[in-house]
């Protein structure tokens, strides 16, 4: 009998244990964001503003680089910087936009690039960017001399 109860009392506690665990290890791990969950900013940006948390950079980070290796926070991220209470660079967010806004101008030319080959049935030419300015034809040189009389005169001539 005494078995039986002993059993059930693992149980019991196997199972309180499974259901207490995951919110004891999120209060432990994340103690700052409960202490400014209603402000926008973390006491460690204060020291670390550029630092990104160790579990991002070991989780996270890969998958975004494969994604688009020019930034370490991308898109998956803005949840949590949002969220966690990271501050988020101003000059970093205008200059993705600025990237983003290229990227989407880059796209519209060459839709309609393709739209005009597409059209005409034959590839565009490729023209020299509007900066350059407008070269000139290369001069011709002629490498051949041209045909002068002899000084002689009269050798030339046929003789009747």
């Amino acid at each position: 009998m005494s078995s039986t109860s002993s059993s059930r009392s693992h149980v019991l506690m196997w199972c309180l244990g499974a259901l207490l665990l995951p919110p004891l290890l999120y209060v432990l791990s994340v103690p700052a964001v409960l202490r400014c969950a209603s402000i926008k900013w973390h006491p460690q940006d204060l020291k670390y503003s550029r630092k990104v948390p160790q579990w991002v950079q070991t989780y996270c980070t890969p998958y975004n680089r494969v994604l688009d290796s020019d930034t370490i926070l991308k898109k998956p991220l803005e949840g949590y910087t949002g969220l966690w209470g990271y501050k988020r660079n101003p000059t970093t967010m205008r200059a993705e936009e600025t990237a983003r806004k290229i990227e989407e101008a880059r796209a519209q030319i060459k839709e309609v690039q393709e739209r005009m080959e597409k059209k005409l049935g034959r590839p565009l030419g490729i023209k020299p960017p509007p900066s350059l300015p407008p070269r000139a034809p290369p001069p011709y040189l002629d490498l051949e001399p041209a045909a002068t009389p002899r000084a002689s005169g009269g050798a030339s001539r046929k003789s009747p």
